[in-house]
This record gives C-alpha cells, sequence and structure tokens, in this order.
C-alpha cells in the first residue's frame, strides 16, 4: 500500500491507506481452478500422514526432478524452510 504524508500539528506524519480513505488499493488475485479429482488427492494426503513425508510428495520431487533435469529436489513445506536449507 502507498502512504500519504500528511501533516499533524506541524509534524509530518505518514498514513497509511485504508478502506475509509481513497487511497485504498486492492491487487486483484487470480481464482484458482482445481478439480474435485485434485480435491479428493489432497485430502487423502492431508488425512494420511505428514504431508512432507507422504509418496505423493516423493513422486512430486522424483517428476520435478526430471523435468527440470536437477540434481537433487526437495519439497518443503512452506518458503521459510526453503529459506532455512
Amino acid at each position: 500500500m502507498i502512504s500519504k504524508k500528511v501533516k499533524n500539528n506541524g509534524v509530518l506524519k505518514s498514513k497509511m491507506p485504508t478502506k475509509a480513505n481513497s487511497f485504498f488499493r486492492t491487487v486483484p488475485q487470480i481464482k484458482p481452478s482445481i478439480d474435485q479429482k485434485e480435491v479428493d488427492e489432497i485430502i487423502k494426503v492431508v488425512r494420511s500422514t505428514y504431508i512432507t513425508e507422504h509418496q505423493a510428495t516423493r513422486n512430486f520431487e522424483a517428476s520435478f526432478r526430471k523435468m527440470t533435469g536437477a540434481k537433487h529436489v526437495i519439497a518443503v513445506f512452506n518458503a521459510t524452510k526453503a529459506c532455512v536449507l
């Protein structure tokens, strides 16, 4: 968001945009396209075990390694974990 500089008793301060003022803007998100088969597979993996230790994860890593030609591929749960590696 873009902040606006405003004077308050002669002191310049930043005012963050809100829905109440005209400086509020939103970034449209892309709506995901997921069919029922994908939803069913996700539910199956989530209910079965730890997500990153499931056979589906190992299959994904192998497919991604083949697709990219990378020597090593490690799926992680989130970007913070990736940064730690």
